[in-house]
């Protein structure tokens, strides 16, 4: 699509990071941005259905007659891990950085272990009083699961560096809070405590051979490995009691075995598991969330199945085994026991059943022909005595990353949640961003602004008075200075917020302040475009419930001017800021 540009040149002489008009868009004001922040671009399977996004890390969930509140000395005598951990009377959990989700991610489900980390830190906030706020313990390199010894001795993993080999970077760290120092202890990334809180299991792996590797650690002064086990191709760790470490390891086909590893390094093969009868219909490997039991001398454990690359839920096998009582003697390579394996099937995919309080805000995508290009996300979660803490990203559809039918979602900002018990909304904790704009110069957005925005071409709705109420939007990508614009001719829409404002330069174009405006100054000003330069400004139309309507077979035509801007949204997916790109 071809479109014809016109832009304000803007005094200065920043041509190093000024873009060039080198499209045929007409553009009616431009700023140069300068977005060439690096996009993840791995492709993660899954659907647009619940089951086929679920990515939440191990959670906790309290019995159901636990007090309201643990004390200070249940939660010392206690090994904890999750998301969220009893610390100090408070809740513990981690506040990343604002570079640690990267730029997108697949369904919107962001990772915090591909990249190196700008370090954020160990925060708590008040259960009883989540209102107040969150309060910083440390700082803190660390990701994923928190490991809580004795009420103050964390465990965790790091990513410590970029290879370009492909080697491992991650690294097991502790620290005593609240402000010991980082202790190394290894490679790789911890899997899981012993309940007493004696040992834990670290997944590393080395090259050439590739070999997946994991090592029992007995905690300590020093932590030091007491067991080291290597599967022939992959394994899977399962779980840990007091004395042992349990895996399910892949054989040949669809046969796997059971496989338990003492502390002191002994390894027993429990029993094989025949999945053949479930792989008819291309199911690739069992995966586990978490559902099993080590109680009265048998291990029992629940798998399920998955189809095609659409992560469709098929079926669920039920496996119980007996354990190894002698760990004090080797076995060998036989198997000691016959695994009992049952074929057993949910209605609905066990691995998207989540607590009542958060199970309608899990997954919350634009509908299809809604126009909407915001998604809410729920990211991890941890129950708790006292209510669940969980984490949301929003985030914008990015058709440029799409991967087939697969929907990429850039990074808008991300939110800390807490929902007490017995409460239907939840308290906001801290928000990673903070509010777009109303920091002075060019020079500063460019180079060291960081919240994100959507780059965007964008006509605008009017009411029946003239005031601008919405606007609808193409987004656009380049890569930098002196490079083609990219189109994805996708269009959405979104409604201006009550709070919007209008962020842009002196009347004399000079780079060294910005003015804040409002949506009354940001009406004028498109206004007075139009006439010349034909903007397009369309009447709103709205649906039974007063919202915005978005036109389907809306598009900026040839010929048609377009504003050229950066979007910020708010909470609830409105646009609540706008700025324009500079170009020269």
């Amino acid at each position: 699509m071809k479109k014809r540009i016109i832009y304000a040149a803007a005094a200065g002489t920043l041509a190093c990071m000024m873009l060039v008009a080198c499209s045929n868009k007409k553009i009616a004001e431009t700023v140069s941005d300068q977005t060439s922040e690096a996009i993840e671009t791995e492709a993660q399977g899954g659907a647009p259905s619940e089951e086929s996004v679920k990515d939440i890390s191990e959670s906790s969930e309290a019995p159901a007659d636990a007090p309201e509140q643990k004390s200070d000395e249940k939660a010392a005598s206690e090994m904890q891990s999750g998301e969220a951990v009893h610390y100090d009377g408070q809740i513990l959990f981690r506040n990343y950085s604002s570079q640690a989700p990267g730029y997108g991610a697949m369904w919107g489900k962001f990772q915090r272990n591909s990249t190196v980390y700008v370090p954020g830190s160990l925060c708590t906030f008040d259960p009883k009083s989540p209102e107040k706020g969150i309060t910083t313990v440390c700082e803190d390199s660390g990701n994923g699961c928190l490991y809580l010894k004795d009420g103050n001795i964390l465990y965790s993993q790091k990513v410590t560096d970029y290879s370009a080999e492909g080697e491992q970077m991650s690294h097991v760290y502790k620290k005593e809070l609240p402000d010991g120092e980082d202790k190394d202890i290894c490679p790789g990334e911890i899997q899981g405590f012993s309940l007493d809180g004696g040992h834990f299991v670290v997944y590393t792996y080395t090259l050439d051979p590739y070999k997946v590797q994991y090592y029992i650690y007995e905690t300590g002064d020093i932590d030091t490995d007491t067991a080291h086990y290597e599967p022939e191709d992959s394994a899977l760790f399962l779980t840990m009691d007091d004395d042992n470490a349990y895996f399910l390891e892949k054989k040949e086909g669809n046969i796997h075995t059971i496989v338990q590893v003492s502390n002191n390094g002994n390894i027993y093969r429990l029993g094989e598991c025949d999945f053949t009868e479930l792989a008819e219909y291309g199911i690739s490997y069992p995966e586990f969330s978490g559902d099993i039991t080590t109680d009265n001398g048998k291990l029992e454990a629940q798998f399920d199945f998955y189809e095609g690359t659409g992560h469709f839920y098929y079926t669920s096998a039920k496996v119980s085994v007996p354990i190894c009582q002698d760990t004090e003697t080797e076995a060998g390579d036989s198997v000691l026991f016959d695994a009992e394996v049952e074929d057993i099937h949910f209605e609905e995919d066990p691995q998207s059943v989540y607590p009542d309080g958060i199970k309608d805000m899990m997954y919350d995508y634009p509908a299809p022909d809604s126009g909407k290009g915001v998604a809410n996300v729920i990211q991890n979660y941890e129950e708790l005595d006292e209510g669940i803490f969980f984490t949301k990203a929003q985030s914008h559809r990015d058709s440029f990353e799409d991967v087939g039918w697969r929907e990429y979602y850039c990074l808008l900002n991300y939110y800390y949640y807490f929902l007490p018990k017995g409460e239907k909304d939840p308290v906001l904790l801290y928000t990673m961003f903070e509010p777009l704009g109303k920091k002075g110069t060019l020079d500063e957005y460019e180079y060291y602004e960081t919240q994100p925005t959507l780059y965007a071409y964008a006509g605008f709705y009017e009411d029946k008075d003239g005031k601008l109420v919405g606007a609808y939007y193409e987004e656009i990508y380049t890569g930098g200075p002196e490079t083609p614009i990219e189109e994805s001719n996708l269009y959405n829409m979104a409604e201006f917020s009550d709070e919007f404002y209008y962020e842009h330069l002196k009347d004399d174009y000079s780079l060294d302040d910005f003015v804040v405006s409002d949506l009354h100054e940001f009406t004028d000003y498109i206004h007075s475009w139009v006439p010349q330069n034909s903007i397009p400004v369309r009447p709103a139309q709205y649906d039974e419930n007063g919202n915005l309507k978005f036109e389907p077979e809306l598009s900026i035509k040839d010929g048609d001017s377009v504003y050229m801007c950066h979007l910020g949204f708010d909470k609830d997916g409105k646009i609540y800021y706008i700025r324009p790109v500079i170009m020269d």
